[in-house]
């Protein structure tokens, strides 16, 4: 671990000391969203089909000094702005993670709507040509789902490989940008 790993993981912790994050569940197109937010943005999106619990404990590993308080009338309006098509300000987002994970969450930001983008394709974007299966673990790791578009990523062979909410839902997410 190097120097500005070790800097940027203790300032992530001594910040997540003092934060407070709000969370709650909503209904999306997609299926069930839980959605947690801070001062500084969207932390946490996931989707989940019968029970939100593993978001929550998702949640509290990675914030675990932070005040956590429900507010689903707050989610709700976030849920309008991340899924209302026509909605032109989408929230915030405010991502943690390791550099290399937020190198990679930041190149699938510039995939556009409609548009998918190989494992191998990230990699070669990020520099970093030999690390396809780095870059997959690390989209696998996204924790702000639909807004990082990691559904947008797929394999070389042109399937859709995996997504951490089941390829039904990555399928539903990819056929609504191309409608």
């Amino acid at each position: 671990m190097t120097y500005s790993h070790i800097t940027r993981l203790i300032f992530m912790l001594r910040e997540a000391a003092e934060i407070e994050i709000e969370w709650g569940i909503s209904s999306s197109p997609f299926g069930n969203a839980f959605i947690a937010s801070s001062p500084k943005g969207i932390v946490q999106l996931s989707f989940f089909e019968t029970n939100e619990t593993e978001s929550y404990q998702q949640l509290m590993h990675a914030w675990p000094k932070a005040k956590l308080n429900r507010n689903d009338r707050l989610v709700g309006e976030l849920s309008r702005q991340i899924f209302q098509s026509g909605t032109s300000e989408k929230p915030k987002i405010a991502p943690q993670g390791t550099e290399f994970q937020l190198q990679v969450w930041k190149a699938l930001l510039n995939i556009p709507r409609g548009k998918t983008a190989t494992y191998s394709q990230i990699a070669k974007l990020i520099g970093k040509p030999k690390a396809s299966r780095a870059v997959g673990n690390a989209t696998g790791k996204n924790p702000i789902a639909f807004l990082i578009p990691c559904h947008r990523v797929i394999r070389t062979d042109g399937s859709l490989g995996g997504f951490r909410w089941g390829t039904n839902c990555k399928a539903k997410i990819l056929g609504s940008e191309l409608a």
